[in-house]
């Protein structure tokens, strides 16, 4: 006997899974192991035994025992065993077999034996007849039962086999079909939504949300379950399915109804449907049509007006609201009914009707209510004329007042209101015809009301007819007087009068009159007077008189002479001067008296009197004689000539004084003088006057004569003779007078003349005393300034001459220096020289440029400072002081360092180097912390160079420049915070330089590592580690490179990260945290399906267990959607990712090249036009196909089992009609097919 025993365990990770019910049934069993021929019947006996993996007991199926052919299947169809409310996920099988050939027919089973694997199982110990090694401790492959790979509510089968050991060549081998019906226990579990809610028609949801998953969210067999979101709009009970709302969660797009929504939950177990949810929509408000008022016009000052709306209407807790000044302007009422009554208007007004709620605001519609104004009473009526002389056209002009709203002006006659005669909108009426006296009325008619009345009275009236003369009671009068004035003829017509005018008719009006006399008119000049009649009908032509006033002359004021002084036989020409002619007057010239000899008529009269004479003038006329006007004209008589000329010395000395006189034996007249000359009569002219003195400087003959107006006499002479004698000169000139102390001037004798023994004598100061020089020039060097004179002396004992003087002004010139402060060379800016007085002058000297001292360029040392000055005067000096530039240190250049940061903690060394920083002979640097030169240094250094040497005591060479190594002097400091360091030189005379700083840096580092997620599972995708602050530190750890984390590569459990960050400064600091890594729960299986090639072709479904919530899925091609279409040959992998973001890589899956979609045309058109007339189909490469094709009412039509199949539409030799059939096709390889066939006619 060949006895084979089947084991196949199912090893799961430890997780809780939801509890299901289940049953369990052996289906058929298959047997090829006969152990005589391999070939005819064969006696079997299979023992079956499954065990679940949640703990449930053994189950053992008894044993089943037949003949059949070799290599076929055994129907036995008997259920097996059932649990609930179990845990499991799977079935551990076991199956043992053996064929009675190898044992003939005493093999059998022990029924009392329930252990199929003890020992004496078989009677007669048939277990020892199975071959070697096929008793109860053979097996063959391991298999398993997984319940959940399979749908639930359905019966799925599965297949155990086993190979047992080879007799006649061939190796036994033994299959059970076990089918497996799974359900959860207690039902199907659809869940609960959550989302209701209130919104405004065309707005969007909120999203619609699970508050229970169900059992479509069970991690274990949750993926067999898929949700469907329906919708019901109108919530009227009639859902339907949403497309593409396939998730736990619903977001609806916006609507405008209210809806009602439900999650389906579908399986093979059937539709299950989660609690309905509702948004409520609430309306919108839609458009009014119009605004409509009780009125639309009104009269002033108003009134109350009814608004209605019409059309549109309100949406959810929406009003309706009236606004005035624009829509949404100002806020008049609000309304629920449309109706907005008493409105009080009180100007014209747009009016604004908007529907507002709580979703929209309309748009507006308006109405305009016209206040009408009223019309106000004129205030007069004024017409063109309101007098007429006879019937004419008159035009009225109504005065103030205004129109109101539809009104105008309306003319009557009679009474106020009682014949209408013309109307107007401006107020003018022209051309009204008048033919008696008349009173017209104007008022103003409108749609508001009719004003009070104006009038104004048009009277018809007679005219005047002319004067026919105008007579006077004098028409000539001598002087300004009176005349009385009549006018004859004419009459005076209504309201008139009659009017004097002088210069002109209607000229300037003198008088009036009722009764045609003008007594008493003034008459001042020739006038012609006028007379017209002027009444309210007209103005008559005029009649005149002209009145004649002879004008008397007036009085001359005097006469005006060409000359009053003549000499005899000269012309003098007379004017008058002033006064006027009158009427008929001439002016007339008389002589000795007024009155007396006639010279002459007329403006002007010339004369030539031949002695003095008197002349008069006076105006003569009709109207008398004026005053006379006089002037005398005097005649001066020729000259006289003096009788003797002499004088009272004839012998002096030079300049002495002599008195000359002349001698008249008869008075000189006048206009004459007497006039005194040298040379000759009428030479040089020396004086005038009878007696003048002269000062002779050698003999002179001087003459005399007298001049006047008529001419001169003839001339007298007197000798005078003058003495051998010195004369005084005229002045001194200097060839330089104004010179700087120390310079000198030549003084020269100008004029003047020197007697025999005679010299000129120079003084000093005044022209006495000490003589200081002789001769025509002496050089003078005063040092202050000085007056010099000169004067003649020493000649004939006639004295000496007068002084002349000259003054010399001498310039004093002091120059000073002040003294110079000794300055430090590191005081090395340039600067510019003071002190020097008077200022103005230059500096010169060693340093010295442009009057600006450079101690560099000068040196140390002492240097002579040379100020010089020269005055406007030309005058120079000059003064020097010294100047003392002593050594001083030089301030520090640059400050060395070893790091300028530094971490908490550390230290920084600080230096000078000598090669940029001198140093002065005992001078020291020192150095201060936070503040130059405050308070205590904190250390000195120098610049003492430390020689380096080697262990031989030989200097250490650079081993690049060759030169001795040494070492700075320095100084270490140790700041606990940011602080500044300053350095300088001090101990030079000159006192510390300036100093120089540098600030040490201190960091205090400190660094934080945010909390890591758990990565759950191994596949999950590698990513950058972030968290670290402050950023831009380095990440280690195990799975880390370059920041990155692998999962994969660390591998499961918890692993130390390390953030590292390193500052600027070289600060580091670390912070720690740990990354948990654990196995992802999540199982995936998949299934590849053969689908039409128009539906998807080559699917690949997964099947996701254990994980939470959504998955996503990221296929190697870049694929996202699950169940993968279209697939094409080649390897597969998929990342699956749950809610949690676990991770399980799936795969690969492997799609051959063999495995193709299923083509299968949906429509054919049997019409026997030859074209697609048949619905073709070929499954030769399936092995076997079996289609049934059915009518919408489920009535096979047509049914084949063949791999090339046609069909031509027919039923039962009957053309089917056309329309949707369905099929449902089964393929060799397993594959079921199901779907539409249109048949086109």
């Amino acid at each position: 006997m060949k006895k084979i025993l089947l084991f196949l365990p199912i090893f799961f990770l430890q997780t809780t899974y939801s509890q299901i019910d289940y049953n369990v049934l052996i289906d058929r069993l298959y047997s090829a192991a006969d152990d005589s021929d391999g070939s005819g019947n064969e006696d079997p006996t299979w023992n079956l035994r499954m065990q679940d993996d949640a703990g449930g007991p053994v189950q053992n199926s008894g044993c089943y025992h037949t003949s059949q052919p070799y290599n076929s299947w055994y129907n036995v169809n008997s259920p097996w065993f059932n649990a609930t409310n179990s845990a499991a996920t799977s079935f551990s099988t076991w199956m043992l077999c053996w064929e009675e050939d190898g044992c003939g027919s005493n093999c059998s089973y022990n029924p009392f034996n329930a252990n199929p694997f003890s020992s004496n199982f078989c009677l007669n110990g048939d277990e020892s007849l199975a071959p070697v090694g096929s008793n109860g401790n053979t097996y063959g492959s391991t298999q398993s039962i997984d319940i959940f790979t399979n749908p639930p509510c359905t019966w799925n089968e599965d297949e155990i086999s086993i190979i047992g050991a080879s007799n006649n060549g061939s190796p036994s081998e033994y299959k059970a079909e076990i089918q497996v019906y799974w359900n959860p226990n207690g039902g199907v579990n659809p869940g609960t939504i959550a989302g209701d809610q209130t919104i405004c028609s065309g707005i969007s949801p909120s999203g619609l949300t699970s508050t229970d998953d169900g059992t479509g969210g069970s991690p274990t067999f949750g993926g067999y379950f898929s949700y469907q979101w329906e919708q019901d709009i109108g919530c009227t009970g009639a859902f339907s399915d949403i497309t593409g709302a396939n998730f736990n969660v619903y977001f609806p797009g916006s609507i405008t109804q209210t809806t009602c929504y439900r999650r389906k939950m579908s399986s093979a177990c059937g539709d299950f449907f989660s609690n309905t949810v509702t948004v409520t929509v609430e309306s919108n408000s839609t458009n009014p049509g119009s605004l409509t008022a009780s009125t639309n016009t009104i009269c002033s000052p108003g009134g109350t007006v009814d608004f209605t709306v019409n059309g549109g209407s309100l949406g959810a807790g929406a009003q309706w609201e009236l606004y005035t000044g624009s829509c949404g302007g100002t806020l008049i009422a609000s309304s629920s009914t449309g109706t907005f009554s008493g409105v009080s208007v009180t100007s014209t007004e747009t009016y604004y009707a908007l529907a507002t709620g709580s979703c929209n605001t309309t748009s507006c519609v308006s109405t305009t209510i016209t206040v009408e104004t009223l019309s106000t009473s004129p205030s007069s009526l004024s017409a063109s004329s309101n007098t007429l002389c006879a019937i004419s056209p008159v035009d009225f002009t109504v005065v103030g007042g205004s129109l109101g709203t539809g009104a105008q002006w309306e003319l009557y006659s009679g009474s106020c209101g009682g014949v209408l005669i013309a109307t107007s909108s401006s107020g003018t009426f022209s051309g009204i015809v008048v033919s008696s006296t008349e009173t017209f009325y104007a008022l103003a008619s409108g749609n508001c009301n009719v004003s009070s009345c104006a009038s104004t009275t048009i009277t018809l009236e007679i005219p005047s007819s002319e004067p026919t003369s105008l007579t006077s009671s004098s028409t000539n009068l001598c002087s300004p007087g009176t005349v009385d004035l009549t006018v004859n003829g004419g009459s005076l017509g209504t309201g008139a009068q009659w009017e004097l005018y002088a210069n002109s008719c209607g000229g300037t009006l003198i008088a009036t009159s009722s009764t045609g006399i003008f007594s008493n008119v003034s008459v001042t000049a020739s006038e012609t007077f006028y007379v017209l009649a002027n009444g309210n009908c007209n103005i008559t032509n005029c009649s005149s008189v002209s009145i004649t006033l002879s004008i008397p002359p007036s009085n001359p004021t005097g006469i005006i002479a060409s000359s009053t002084s003549i000499c005899p036989g000269d012309l003098v020409i007379l004017n008058v001067d002033g006064g006027s002619l009158g009427t008929n007057s001439i002016w007339q010239w008389y002589s000795d008296s007024c009155g007396g000899v006639v010279q002459g008529t007329g403006l002007s009269l010339t004369v030539a009197p031949s002695d003095t004479t008197n002349y008069y003038v006076r105006a003569e006329g009709s109207c008398g004689n004026t005053i006379c006007a006089e002037v005398e004209i005097d005649v001066i008589p020729d000259a006289i000539a003096p009788d003797s000329a002499n004088a009272d010395n004839y012998l002096v000395c030079p300049e002495d004084p002599v008195e000359l006189t002349a001698n008249y034996s008869s008075t000189l007249p006048n206009n004459y003088i007497t006039t005194w000359y040298t040379g000759a009569c009428g030479a040089v002219p020396i004086g005038v006057g009878n007696n003048i003195n002269v000062n002779p400087i050698q003999t002179t003959i001087y003459y005399v004569q007298s001049i006047g107006t008529c001419g001169a006499s003839f001339c007298d002479t007197v000798l005078v003779n003058v003495l051998d004698g010195n004369v005084s000169p005229s002045s001194i000139s200097a060839s330089n007078n104004n010179f700087c102390i120390g310079g000198s001037s030549t003084l020269t004798v100008n004029g003047g003349s020197l007697g025999s023994g005679g010299q000129w004598l120079w003084y000093e100061g005044s022209c006495s005393g000490t003589i200081i020089g002789t001769g025509n020039q002496i050089n003078v060097t005063p040092t202050t300034s000085t007056m010099y004179y000169v004067r003649g002396g020493g000649s004939n004992g006639c004295g000496p001459t007068d002084c002349v003087s000259i003054f010399i002004n001498v310039f004093d010139l002091s120059v000073n220096l002040t003294p110079f402060d000794t300055i430090c060379q590191s005081d090395s800016n340039s600067f510019i020289l003071t002190g020097g007085t008077p200022s103005g002058g230059t500096y010169s000297g060693t340093g010295i440029s442009g009057g600006v001292f450079d101690p560099i360029i000068a040196g140390l040392g002492s240097h002579t400072i040379t100020y010089s000055y020269t005055d406007p005067n030309g005058c120079s000096d000059s003064t020097f002081e010294d100047i003392v530039i002593l050594e001083s240190d030089v301030k520090p250049d640059t400050i060395s360092y070893s790091t300028k940061e530094i971490c908490d903690g550390a230290s920084a060394t600080l230096w000078l180097d000598s090669s940029y920083n001198d140093l002065k002979p005992g001078s020291v640097w020192v150095w201060y912390e936070g503040e130059c030169g405050a308070g205590t240094p904190i250390d000195t250094t120098t610049n003492e160079r430390i020689y380096l040497f080697d262990s031989n005591g030989n200097p250490q060479l650079d081993p690049i420049t060759g030169e001795e190594m040494f070492l700075h002097d320095t100084i270490v400091v140790y700041p606990s915070s940011t602080t500044n360091y300053y350095v300088r030189a001090e101990g030079a005379e000159c006192g510390p330089t300036d100093c120089i700083g540098i600030t040490v840096a201190v960091y205090n580092l400190e660094t934080n590592l945010l909390p890591f997620d758990t990565v759950c599972g191994l596949d999950v995708p590698d990513f950058n580690l972030t968290g670290g602050i402050p950023s831009g530190g380095i990440y280690s750890g195990s799975g880390v490179y370059n920041n990155v984390f692998y999962p994969d590569s660390a591998g499961t459990g918890t692993h130390q990260i390390t953030y590292s960050y390193f500052s600027s400064s070289g600060c580091t600091a670390t912070a720690m945290d740990s990354i948990t890594v654990k196995e992802s729960p999540i199982n995936v299986y998949h299934t590849v399906e053969q689908e039409s090639c128009s539906e998807g072709g080559i699917l690949i479904h997964l099947h996701t267990i254990n994980g939470l919530g959504f998955y996503s899925y990221e296929w190697s091609d870049g694929s996202i959607e699950v169940p993968l279409m279209y697939a094409q040959p080649g390897d597969y992998t998929v990342l699956v990712t749950d809610a949690n973001n676990c991770s399980t890589l799936h795969g690969p899956i492997n799609i051959s090249e063999e495995l193709g979609c299923i083509e299968m045309p949906n429509t054919f058109t049997p019409n026997g036009d030859g074209i697609n007339d048949t619905w073709n189909l070929d499954f030769s490469s399936y092995g076997s196909a079996q289609l049934s094709i059915f009518s919408k009412w489920g009535k096979i039509v047509a049914q084949f089992n063949d791999v090339m199949i046609s069909w031509d539409g027919n039923y039962e030799g009957e053309a089917l009609p056309a329309g949707t059939y369905y099929y449902i096709l089964q393929l060799g390889n397993g594959v079921d097919q199901n779907g539409p066939i249109t048949i086109v006619r």
